[in-house]
């Protein structure tokens, strides 16, 4: 997982490391797709969008022309679009290919890594257990969990989910080992196992941790008695009807993703390795389409699932990450132009992602997208969103 913030630059993740150390690799690399020498470039494919399927929604031409033009730029394949006001669609969108050697476009309905945007969906099943007294987010998580060294055992999960624990952004190599024997192991031994890895800062410093969110979701599995997934399947996306909702895991159906190498691009399909490893790992393995993501934006905009004092928390400036700038749990925070806004990016292998809420008025983005564009100073999902903001509420002026 990569995950770029507001004002800071993509950092690298180190599961090719992890997967190498199985004797694996981080993906299976298709043939490349050499756009030279079949004649073409990303921006000279043909523009095609895909509204909501049996949908009457009237097009935006400045909102489609600000994405095909944002695909161009960023040399991204596909991107899936969606404006909100209040939990209802404003706009809805899909932009180029979910595969470019089939020439698949991208649909509304196409499913999508979240990356690090799965953060706050584990913030949001600690939340829920924090409410039935299952969780505190304020004890030691030795309470939950024995045979952790001092350091670990005195963290809390407010510290984990607000990347304050002290952890580093990754867990050692040497703590996960070859990715077969660590995925045999119960949340138990998974913990014991990621607790080797010694702390990079000071408890309550302020360092991103893909590593926290990972130990937060194998508490959550260990206070609810279920599997991380399933535990997020029965209580948040069934009740939503979330059903294009579900963890990464081998033969699920995304969006091809792609990584540029020079003028080419290339194909990155994830190795069942990866996606078994994301798919148990509350960091970001949540797949989903951005229409689901309506239903959990309404959702959020009510107390259908967690109650309203327990989203405040959430979307609280825990510590202060920059001028201006936070992190609550599961969030970035901001004011901007005196108006509360949360929001996370991710990036994961060769897929970038946008959610940005804006609270008090309501009106929130998703973008979805098959191309890391987190080496770049912008993301190319968070550029279209902020145009489509830009666009659609001027007022906001974002």
């Amino acid at each position: 997982m990569r995950i770029a913030t507001s004002g800071r630059r993509a950092a690298i993740v180190t599961l090719a490391l992890l997967l190498a150390a199985c004797g694996g690799s981080s993906g299976d690399k298709a043939p490349p797709l050499s756009l030279a020498r079949q004649g073409y470039t990303v921006a000279a494919l043909p523009a095609v969008s895909h509204g909501v399927a049996g949908g009457t929604q009237q097009d935006n031409p400045d909102v489609d022309r600000a994405a095909q033009a944002a695909l161009a730029s960023f040399n991204m394949p596909g991107a899936s679009v969606i404006a909100m006001q209040d939990g209802r669609i404003v706009y809805a969108k899909a932009y180029g290919y979910a595969n470019l050697e089939q020439r698949t476009p991208v649909t509304p309905e196409t499913t999508f890594p979240l990356a690090s945007v799965s953060k706050h969906f584990t913030a949001a099943a600690v939340m829920l257990l924090v409410e039935e007294g299952k969780l505190a987010l304020d004890a030691p998580i030795s309470r939950y969990a024995t045979g952790l060294p001092a350091a670990w055992g005195a963290m809390t999960l407010r510290q984990l989910l607000s990347h304050t624990a002290g952890l580093p952004e990754e867990p050692a190599a040497s703590a996960i080992g070859a990715l077969d024997s660590y995925l045999r192991k119960d949340g138990a031994a998974r913990l014991a196992a990621l607790s080797t890895t010694p702390l990079s800062v000071a408890p309550g410093t302020y360092q991103y941790s893909n590593l926290g969110y990972g130990v937060a979701a194998i508490l959550v599995s260990q206070a609810s008695g279920m599997e991380f997934g399933a535990f997020l399947q029965q209580r948040i996306f069934a009740p939503l009807g979330m059903t294009s909702a579900r963890m990464l895991a081998p033969g699920t159906r995304i969006a091809s993703g792609y990584k540029q190498d020079g003028d080419l691009l290339y194909r990155a399909d994830y190795s069942d390795a990866m996606l078994s490893m994301l798919g148990t790992f509350g960091a970001g393995g949540i797949e989903v389409n951005v229409l689901d993501m309506v239903k959990w934006e309404a959702a959020q905009r009510g107390e259908r699932i967690l109650k309203k004092s327990s989203l405040e928390e959430m979307w609280r400036q825990q510590v202060a990450t920059g001028a201006g700038s936070g992190y609550g749990l599961g969030w970035n925070t901001f004011v901007v132009n005196g108006q509360r806004l949360v929001n996370h990016m991710g990036a994961v292998a060769q897929y970038s992602t946008t959610y940005r809420r804006f609270i008090d008025d309501g009106f929130s983005v998703v973008v979805l997208s098959n191309r890391d564009t987190g080496d770049l100073p912008v993301f190319g999902a968070l550029h279209i969103a902020r145009e489509v903001t830009r666009i659609l509420r001027p007022e906001l002026k974002v």
